[in-house]
């Protein structure tokens, strides 16, 4: 007989005692209650439901030990996907970083070859970045739609194959005004794939976070993403005085990318999870009520206050401020003839204050861990 009323490992843990009315009726004849393990009756009853909620905040048991979770998720293979997570969250943080270097070339190819104006340079760019703004409404995707057993990997892989076609195609298409409309297209496509890619691992660090100490792997993904803007920079500035064609930059930022798609399709989302999380999927809810379950969870903490007041803050900066990125890039190439090397070098250094402050935070994290277990 069971008395639960959701699945949840909480509810197991109020109502172990009226689920179990077997052992009152022992009690009348036995002067000792048998001693259930915490490995034993509730664990397989909580087996027989779903355990989705879990997957956005695992909860540990009192009845099943305060580190259950924990225990199970570093048993057995837990180095190794370990160490799978990492070498996935950290170079698609790298590559996220490194996106500078096609870019630099891209915004080159448009000034000189094509001679594009600072006002059109700045409408492409602006057009361009239109995907960056679905974020959220990727992010509820990805929460609410399961492509397989997995809702993370899967879209780190759509978005790793729509950069990899669209810099593939500005690598073999000619440079001429004719083809403008498809590079527009390509540029699009490519920071489509990008927002996928980066909810998508954002999501990951931030979930697997959970079971490990705060702020280790957002320190470890902000040293990545500046470790590879950095070299971005520094890389593609050089490789533009070199050589005045950009499709080479194409070709090798379109490489780094097959290499993040062949990692991202040989790491399996099962093995990420502890044991009980990765097996959530023995009941599934349907589409409709995922998506307006993550629309309702964003609804609400949209509204708290601590969210949104600098939200607001940061969407207003954002507005009142004009991002002339394009106008600057053809003053400074075309008016002061400034080399690629230069603006790469100048760009290195906000990159290199971030790593310093990412440095700094893993330093400061990994101290009051000492501290505390000391």
């Amino acid at each position: 007989m069971v008395c639960l009323t959701r699945p949840s490992f909480t509810s197991i843990s109020h109502r172990t005692t009226p689920c179990l009315p077997s052992l009152r009726r022992r009690h009348h004849h036995h002067h000792q209650l048998p001693i259930l393990s915490s490995n034993q009756e509730p664990r397989r009853r909580a087996d027989r439901f779903d355990r989705k909620a879990h997957v956005i905040r695992p909860l540990a048991s009192p009845a099943l030990g305060s580190s259950s979770l924990t225990k199970e998720g570093t048993g057995g293979n837990s180095t190794d996907a370990g160490r799978q997570v990492l070498a996935l969250c950290g170079f698609g943080y790298w590559v996220q970083g490194f996106r500078c270097f096609p870019w630099l070339a891209l915004n080159f190819h448009l000034v000189h070859a094509l001679n594009l104006s600072p006002a059109t340079l700045q409408l492409v760019q602006n057009t361009g970045n239109l995907p960056m703004v679905a974020k959220p409404l990727l992010g509820v995707i990805s929460d609410a739609v399961y492509i397989g057993d997995a809702h993370r990997l899967p879209y780190i892989s759509i978005g790793v194959i729509l950069q990899l076609v669209s810099w593939g195609t500005l690598a073999s298409i000619p440079v001429t005004g004719e083809t403008f409309p498809t590079q527009v297209t390509c540029i699009l496509l490519s920071n489509l794939g990008a927002s996928f890619a980066e909810v998508a691992t954002d999501a990951l660090v931030a979930e697997i976070s959970r079971t490990r100490r705060s702020g280790e792997l957002q320190s470890y993904a902000f040293i990545a993403l500046a470790a590879g803007a950095m070299l971005g920079n520094l890389s593609g500035g050089f490789l533009l005085l070199k050589t005045p064609e950009p499709q080479i930059l194409f070709v090798i930022f379109a490489l780094l990318l097959s290499a993040q798609l062949a990692l991202s399709l040989t790491t399996k989302e099962t093995s990420i999870y502890p044991p009980q999380i990765s097996n959530h999927r023995l009941i599934r809810s349907s589409l409709s009520e995922n998506l307006s379950k993550q629309f309702s969870n964003l609804i609400t903490a949209i509204n708290e206050e601590s969210i949104s007041y600098p939200l607001s803050w940061i969407v207003a900066s954002v507005a009142v401020v004009p991002i002339l990125s394009g106008s600057m890039f053809c003053f400074q190439t075309q008016c002061l003839k400034i080399d690629p090397a230069v603006i790469g070098l100048s760009k290195v250094i906000g990159q290199l204050v971030v790593l310093s402050s990412a440095f700094f935070d893993s330093t400061r994290v990994c101290l009051q861990f000492a501290l505390r277990s000391a």
